[in-house]
């Protein structure tokens, strides 16, 4: 049942969506900029980590600069005061600096896509307990929605973490990430990966997905 719930938040969120051009997002980067104060901000914070013995990784940007995009990009929203970004955060320790990275970007993936989970389940909540659906049409969504996951997460695996950071003990590196990936683009392409899917595997199911679509999208 939760994983109908998720393909229906994907179906619905991914149809009502409203697109930014890049004009559109920089003039919101400096509006955020100049009435949160964000470069004051950054270097407080990078001045603060530091101290505790954090450090950028090579060729990244300086620590104020990250915690400044990572300030930023934070407070961006719609229209409908809704933030542009899904945000991640990971963090890992082990001996080897290169798997700690790669485990932190796991970890911030998995955060994305638990705030996913949370805002599907709020959205349909309702919705969901009057649907009946069988066990057979159970199993072909779960069939859908694991397509369209797999296809967020390939995408996902390719972002590059706005804030990579790394501090040292005597034994271990503990590594920090926070990650960055557009509502627009995460829900446009779950969307049309479940829909193709169910078109494929059973028209009914896709028209029972589409009324309760539908009906959301009028309210």
């Amino acid at each position: 049942m939760k994983k109908i719930v998720s393909l229906l938040f994907f179906l619905l969120l991914g149809g009502a969506l409203v697109s930014f051009s890049q004009s559109s997002i920089e003039a919101k980067m400096k509006d955020v900029k100049k009435r949160h104060k964000t470069e004051k901000l950054a270097k407080t914070e990078a001045k603060k980590r530091e101290k505790s013995g954090w450090t950028v990784f090579e060729g990244s940007l300086p620590m104020a600069e990250q915690m400044e995009e990572n300030f930023i990009r934070q407070n961006l929203l719609d229209d409908d005061g809704e933030q542009l970004y899904y945000f991640g955060h990971g963090s890992f320790r082990t001996d080897d600096k290169n798997a700690a990275y790669k485990y932190a970007c796991l970890a911030a993936r998995q955060d994305i896509a638990s705030q996913l989970e949370t805002e599907l389940v709020e959205a349909f909540s309702t919705d969901i307990r009057s649907q009946k659906v069988s066990p057979e049409e159970s199993v072909t969504v779960s069939k859908a929605f694991a397509e369209g996951k797999a296809i967020v997460n390939s995408k996902l695996a390719g972002v590059r973490p706005v804030v990579r950071i790394y501090r040292r003990d005597k034994y271990q590196f503990e590594v920090e990430v926070d990650m960055y990936y557009s509502r627009d683009k995460a829900r446009q392409i779950a969307r049309e990966a479940v829909r193709e899917q169910l078109a494929k595997e059973n028209t009914g199911l896709k028209d029972l997905v589409n009324d309760v679509l539908d009906a959301k999208i009028k309210k």
